[in-house]
């Protein structure tokens, strides 16, 4: 459980640590489920502000275990009031993934 926050901690920081002016976009849900780990996990953006984000340059970073396990390379805008999700969308299929990755559910080992 502490591995789990502070990676979720870690992945949070990363992140701040590019959005000053920036802000309004957060994360917004990390589904890391007990079972089904390798495959089940997502993470969830929102843009809270009233303007549209262009995410270009912008990565979210999987980190644990001392070290940056898996970047998703972001792209396009997210309008106000929307959220988008990366994760690996081939184990993903109650809702669409954002910004799919495979190896996202292959790498998954290695954080836990």
């Amino acid at each position: 459980m502490r591995a789990r926050t502070l990676s979720l901690l870690l992945v949070i920081l990363c992140l701040a640590t590019v959005m000053p002016a920036r802000s309004s976009v957060l994360i917004s849900e990390l589904c890391d489920p007990r079972l089904n780990y390798t495959t089940d996990r997502f993470i969830e953006i929102y843009n809270s502000g009233d303007e549209a984000v262009d995410l270009v340059d912008w990565s979210l970073v999987a980190v644990g275990n001392g070290g940056d396990i898996f970047p998703w390379h972001l792209s396009g805008l997210i309008e106000p009031g929307d959220a988008l999700v990366a994760g690996d969308a081939t184990t993903t299929v109650a809702f669409p993934v954002d910004f799919p990755e495979e190896e996202w559910s292959n790498n998954n080992g290695l954080w836990n």
